[in-house]
């Protein structure tokens, strides 16, 4: 991804490789060392290296997961999205154990 590209246009980006498809190779160009996610959930880590567990936990809960970006604000170096996750529930998930139910949750 260019190096000027706006916080804006590095979000839809970051969502479809990172968040959709696991390329958890791009975390480190895409997330600043100083990365701080204000809603992680307790337990959760909330820097860069949070982002990486996340990603691969939502993998290993979610089959066929896929994000829908429904609002993107940046202002800054700060970003808000407000996303839908969809996919079906596949393994455990902060403890409850897999379904096998098509499942639909919003963040943001």
């Amino acid at each position: 991804m260019n190096e000027q590209a706006s916080n804006t246009e590095r979000m839809p980006f970051f969502v479809e490789q990172v968040q959709e498809k696991g390329r958890l190779e791009l975390i480190d160009e895409l997330v600043r060392s100083d990365f701080r996610n204000h809603t992680a959930e307790p337990g959760q880590r909330a820097d860069r290296e949070g982002v990486r567990e996340t990603v691969v936990a939502m993998h290993e809960a979610f089959s066929g997961l896929r994000v829908e970006v429904l609002h993107c604000v940046c202002d800054g170096d700060l970003v808000a999205t407000h996303k839908v996750f969809r996919g079906r529930h596949t393994g455990a998930w902060f403890g409850v154990p897999p379904s096998g139910n098509p499942v639909e949750f919003r963040v943001g």
